[in-house]
Order: structure tokens, then C-alpha cells, then sequence
């Protein structure tokens, strides 16, 4: 069995995933985000504590240092790796997360990466707007060819954007190809989506944003520059760190930062539900309705059922 739980950022996924595990008293976590793999980044990435972990075993937490290079295809290695350990001994491995290319990539064994030998030809435009750093349109270039991967990629994220134009050109195939069709890659996957009224998770993201300032974001990415984390590097991509590094670098005010981080994670949670509505076999659950408990509740009668 695998149980998966996603949904937007700031909806509870991790709490639900925590409360469930509980309940079923045999389950562990794996997470489904694509920056809480990085080490010393728990602010940003809002990672759950140990007091929060509540004795539950997480797993694909802390994994990297900053300067390595998370991508998709090593996670779904890692992360599946994982998932057979758990199930081996006899546990239910939960994957829960709002990274949806990750968690999709793990979730169903249509996404295969690395069996593709291609080399990229040369492109007089791609060489010069990755040189000019032009996310703008490099971001609707990958718009146009391959949507579905677009809406799940952060513009201001060029490599990964670059990677998926290069992959295009080389190959006439889209990098979300592999999302067309959706089957199951363990028996009896159960999959729930968490979901709150609209205005309702803004004001949530908007009091994270501001949590996240006080517990010491600010520190946290000083600390990351401080070690010579590169600014380019894949973990300072993540939300919420490029633009307080900005504000590090004297390139933003602290108040600019902070507002573009709430409008960039409405966007994304945006994306998210976007990305996750394609999948009809989600049952979705309104945790604004039925509260945390409520929604575990329903987890275990669909489980039951």
C-alpha cells in the first residue's frame, strides 16, 4: 500500500500526513518537496520539527547538502528506494508534498528518466538568452512547446527551464510527456488532496511568510551565503530564499522581499492545484470544512472502505 497526500502550499499536508501516520501506528513519511531535501534550510522550506515529527520516521529530509544538485530523476530514485524499504518492514509509506513533478514522478510508473541517449544541437537563441539570463522569455518559450511542464516550473528557475527547451530540441518530445498517462506504479495507492477556500489559504501563506521572517529567515539565507552557497546553485532557487538573498545583497528592501515572496507563493500554489486537478482519482478534502482531525477521519473510512 501507498497512501499519497498533496495539495498547495500551506494547507496542512504535513500535520495530516503526521496525524495519519499516528492512527494507522505502523506508517512512515516520505516528503514530496523539492527544497526540504537541503540541509539547513527549515525556515524557508517550512520543515517540520522533530517535536512535530511526533516520534513519526521521515524520510527524503536533509538528504543534500545546499551546494548539491536535487533534480527529478534522482529523487524518484531516492525517494522510491525508500518507500521499498519502508513497505519491507512491514510499514505504510506516506508520501505527502506539494512538489507535484516529484511526487507524480514517484506515484506512477509512467515517468522513466535517463533511458534517453540525445545530444542538444546548437541554438543561436537559447545560448543567447541563457547567457542574457532572460527568465521572461525563456519561460514563455517553454510555455508555447510543453504548457503542462511549464505551469509546474518556477519561471525564475532557468536551469531547470533550459534543461526542458534543451530536451525539446534534442528530441521533438515534451519533458511532461510522461504525464499522459497515469498508472499506478505500487497496488492500492490511495491519493488525497488537501484544499482550502481560496482567500482563506492566502491569508494562511500570507501569516507564514511573516512566521517564517520571525523565526529568522533572514539568518537563515545569511548563513547560506556565508558558506559560499552560490546563488545560482538548485537549493537557492527555492522560494523565499533568491529573494531574501536579494535583500542580502542590498538589490531590494526587506519589505519589497517580503511582499514579492507572498505574491511568487500565491502564484505557485496557483500551480499547484492546476497541476494536481489533471488527476481525477484524487479525493479531495476540505480541511477549512472538516478541520485536521476531520480530514484524517475521512482518510481512514476511504482507507477502510
Amino acid at each position: 500500500m501507498l497512501i499519497s497526500i498533496i495539495g498547495p502550499t500551506a494547507t496542512g499536508k504535513s500535520s495530516a500526513a503526521i496525524e495519519l501516520a499516528l492512527k494507522l501506528g505502523c506508517a512512515h513519511i516520505i516528503s514530496a518537496d523539492a527544497y526540504q531535501v537541503y540541509r539547513k534550510m527549515d525556515i524557508g522550506t517550512a520543515k517540520v520539527t522533530a517535536d512535530e515529527m511526533k516520534g513519526v520516521q521521515h524520510w527524503m529530509i536533509d538528504v543534500l547538502d545546499p551546494a548539491e544538485d536535487m533534480d527529478v530523476a534522482l529523487y524518484q530514485k531516492m525517494a522510491i528506494s525508500c518507500i521499498e524499504n519502508v513497505a519491507s518492514h512491514g510499514s505504510v509509506p506516506i508520501i505527502a508534498g506539494g512538489s507535484g513533478f516529484y511526487h507524480d514522478s514517484v506515484v506512477y510508473s509512467s515517468y522513466v528518466f535517463g533511458q534517453d541517449d540525445y545530444s542538444v544541437p546548437e541554438n543561436e537563441e537559447l545560448s543567447r538568452l541563457r547567457s542574457d539570463g532572460d527568465s521572461e522569455r525563456l519561460f514563455e518559450w517553454l510555455a508555447e512547446i510543453d504548457l503542462e511542464y511549464a505551469q509546474n516550473t518556477d519561471k525564475e528557475n532557468v536551469k531547470r527551464v533550459v534543461r526542458a527547451i534543451e530536451y525539446y530540441l534534442a528530441t521533438g518530445k515534451r519533458k511532461s510527456s510522461a504525464a499522459i498517462q497515469k498508472t499506478y506504479r505500487f497496488p492500492d495507492t490511495f491519493c488525497f488532496g488537501m484544499y482550502l477556500d481560496r482567500q482563506e489559504l492566502y491569508t494562511k501563506i500570507e501569516k507564514r511568510v511573516d512566521g517564517m521572517i520571525e523565526l529568522g529567515f533572514v539568518d537563515e539565507v545569511r548563513e547560506l551565503i556565508e558558506l559560499g552557497i552560490s546563488r545560482s546553485a538548485n537549493s537557492m532557487q527555492a522560494l523565499g530564499y533568491k529573494q531574501i538573498a536579494a535583500f542580502l545583497h542590498g538589490e531590494c528592501s526587506l519589505e519589497d522581499a517580503i511582499s514579492q515572496i507572498k505574491q511568487l507563493t500565491r502564484n505557485y500554489a496557483k500551480r499547484q492545484m492546476t497541476w494536481f486537478r489533471r488527476n481525477k482519482e484524487i479525493k479531495w478534502l476540505d480541511i477549512g470544512l472538516l478541520g485536521l482531525n476531520g480530514v484524517v477521519e475521512r482518510m481512514v473510512e476511504a482507507l477502510n472502505d
